[in-house]
């Protein structure tokens, strides 16, 4: 099993990797990958904890076995249905906004700086 530093990161990684995508106008695959980077910092959270790391794309139930604050949870909550509906083209949402990817950059940065400040 990989160590929680190197969960952490790859969220890093993939934090980067989506503002590529979000700064190229690529927002599908930013906000898969913004949530990429929160579960990933969460799941790093865990495996410090020695808490395991669920197979679960879930973030909020993520955030929920880290004790992360209510905010955090919430903004995880929303980047949960990032996962699945940017990935496949007969979702129900597979294209997104400039407003709509600032919002899941904000919950991203939400999750990520909760997760840098616990691990």
């Amino acid at each position: 099993m990989a160590s929680g530093d190197n969960w952490f990161s790859k969220a890093e990684d993939d934090l980067e990797a989506a503002e590529l995508m979000r700064e190229g106008g690529k927002f599908s695959q930013a906000a898969y990958l913004y949530h990429q980077a929160a579960e990933k910092a969460l799941k790093a959270i865990l495996i410090k904890e020695n808490k395991g790391s669920p197979r679960s794309h879930d973030c909020f139930v993520l955030a929920k076995k880290s004790d992360a604050p209510q905010p955090v949870k919430d903004a995880a909550n929303s980047l949960t249905p990032y996962y699945v509906r940017t990935r496949y083209p007969d979702s129900d949402m597979v294209s997104l906004d400039e407003k709509e990817i600032n919002k899941v950059l904000s919950d991203c940065r939400e999750v990520l700086e909760w997760a840098r400040k616990n691990f």
